[in-house]
């Protein structure tokens, strides 16, 4: 039988959530109860309707005992095709994989600053994937002739440094561009440590991603932009002389 009060609301203040029993406890406990009572119910209708016999029940119940540390152990990269279900099933207006590559505009790839000093940190949602990619990032910044554009290459291998990169800036500041591991994920700075900015934004408007762990699950979202002026971490690469040469 359901718990069928209708859900509750604290009379008086809250004091001690410890030794307090409140409102939404007790809200929490009734939809916990009825959502079990729910699913019980669903098992006994489906058993009367023989779609499912008390040994299938039991059969299920007896694998979930035996396997359960593989269960709890289980994830998208180690089951066979889910990874491909889930690309699908993302809009492809958020993205596109096709022919082995991925095309995207990160989610979550812009930052907004009203003033401050500092090197532009860019943080990759993940570290060492040996996905080889390239970047395109547009900078603005509030004094004449100060904002510009970026195409920025590499590869984060999984021998923990970054290899293939290469840097060009469309723009009148030649600033140099850092390829490093801030101790969790792999990152990349622009400019230096005391470099000043006025309004400025950073924005990551389209990337492409290939060769390994491109997916567009990978890459759409887990983006940071900050800016540094402790310390450059962990640098492997560092490109200077940036702006594009007539040739």
């Amino acid at each position: 039988m359901k718990i069928t009060y209708a859900d509750k609301r604290n009379a008086v203040p809250v004091v001690n959530e410890q030794k307090q029993v409140t409102a939404e406890n007790l809200n929490m406990i009734k939809n916990v109860v009825n959502k079990w009572i729910d699913d019980v119910t669903e098992i006994k209708r489906m058993i009367g309707a023989g779609e499912i016999s008390v040994e299938e029940l039991k059969e299920v119940v007896d694998y979930i005992r035996t396997n359960r540390s593989d269960l709890a152990n289980l994830s998208v990269d180690n089951i066979a095709g889910l990874q491909d279900i889930l690309d699908e099933l993302i809009d492809k207006s958020k993205g596109i994989t096709a022919n082995g590559v991925t095309f995207l505009t990160p989610l979550d790839g812009m930052k907004y600053f009203s003033s401050g000093t500092g090197a532009i940190k860019i943080t990759l949602p993940n570290s060492w994937t040996t996905t080889m990619m390239m970047l395109h990032i547009d900078v603005f910044n509030y004094l004449d002739n100060s904002s510009f554009s970026l195409i920025i290459s590499g590869c984060p291998h999984i021998n923990k440094y970054w290899i293939r990169t290469s840097v060009k800036i469309i723009g009148d500041n030649n600033y140099n561009v850092r390829f490093g591991f801030d101790g969790t994920k792999a990152c990349i700075y622009i400019a230096e440590l005391n470099t000043q900015w006025s309004y400025m934004s950073c924005c990551i408007h389209s990337c492409n991603f290939h060769y390994t762990k491109y997916s567009k699950r990978q890459w759409l979202t887990g983006w940071d932009i900050s800016l540094e002026n402790n310390q450059f971490e962990n640098v492997n690469k560092t490109h200077t002389n940036n702006l594009p040469v007539s040739r």
